[in-house]
């Protein structure tokens, strides 16, 4: 009888992962058949995995451990000032179901620097014995300035649009994520406020309007070889914002016994990225990627635009 009861609860174990996993792959097929190519707003970094919190405040708390992550990412190619990201992610365990964290992300661009600095908050709430919400919030704000001093141009003093400017712009956000054995699912708002970075005034600058950007991602880790505990990671993001078309990350990661992972990323825009991450120690973990912009700016490999990106993280006991 308890060998009849084992086989059947065993049965449905498996059937229910095999639905999940049929869905998630159903999922991922729609969403790469909408796929389109255009850029938006709003930097992300390659392996935001590491860093959720940037884009949903809900994944604070997801591991259940307090970590703190820095990514730094620069493209290569021979321009000057050319773009360069520094991320900080930090979060704090408060309880069994609660944490509390910091995120900051700051974007330089020839004369623009443009940081978003938040204060983030994460609970958790067990739906049964393999399904967990977590909720999160976000607090902060952007700062947003334009540096011309270093300008070298004819009568600067009497160009007014080459005025210097800076200004800062609250904002809030929040987010959710389910998450059931293997799988998750995301959703967010990191950034609920339009915002104008720059307001025109008597003929200085010009208006750059920010509107929220929707996240929406979804993530499967499937398990290859048991023995060898080999997986392979995959999760899709997608990003929306009003009047754009939708932009996607396809992400796969080959896991080996949670020490070493190699992968590749696609993003549409034809970006495509490299990516490799390994354990230093049990608490410190390395990772590196490498991206190259195909796009029709970029015809030839020689002439693409290439970023690289370093991770650092590490998980307090």
């Amino acid at each position: 009888m308890v060998t009849e009861v084992l086989n059947k609860r065993d049965s449905f174990t498996y059937q229910n992962n095999t639905i999940m996993k049929k869905i998630f792959i159903t999922i991922v097929l729609m969403l790469f058949l909408q796929s389109k190519t255009y850029s938006q707003q709003e930097t992300l970094v390659t392996q935001f995995n590491y860093q959720m919190s940037l884009f949903n405040p809900a994944g604070l708390i997801l591991d259940d451990e307090s970590k703190l992550a820095i990514i730094h990412r620069r493209q290569t190619n021979n321009i000057p000032l050319s773009p360069i990201t520094t991320s900080l992610t930090y979060g704090l365990n408060i309880g069994e179901n609660a944490a509390i964290g910091i995120s900051i992300i700051k974007d330089q661009f020839f004369i623009e620097d443009n940081s978003f600095v938040s204060i983030d908050y994460s609970y958790k709430l067990k739906l049964d014995d393999k399904t967990d919400l977590y909720l999160g919030l976000k607090a902060g704000g952007n700062f947003y300035s334009i540096n011309t001093l270093d300008l070298n141009t004819y009568n600067y003093s009497s160009d007014p649009s080459l005025s210097s400017f800076s200004e800062f712009m609250p904002n809030i956000g929040a987010g959710l994520i389910i998450k059931k054995n293997d799988f998750y699912f995301s959703f967010s708002i990191p950034r609920m406020l339009s915002t104008k970075k720059i307001k025109e005034s008597q003929n200085k600058v010009t208006t750059v309007k920010d509107e929220p950007h929707f996240y929406t991602a979804i993530g499967y880790n499937f398990l290859l070889d048991k023995s060898q505990n080999i997986k392979l990671k995959s999760n899709v993001l997608m990003r929306n914002v009003s009047g754009a078309p939708s932009t996607f990350d396809y992400n796969a990661m080959f896991s080996f016994n949670d020490n070493f992972d190699l992968g590749m990323v696609f993003r549409t825009g034809k970006n495509y990225a490299a990516l490799a991450q390994f354990k230093i120690s049990k608490e410190l973990l390395f990772g590196w990627s490498y991206e190259i912009n195909r796009s029709a700016n970029f015809p030839t490999i020689s002439e693409s635009g290439t970023t690289l990106e370093f991770l650092l993280s590490y998980k307090f006991n």
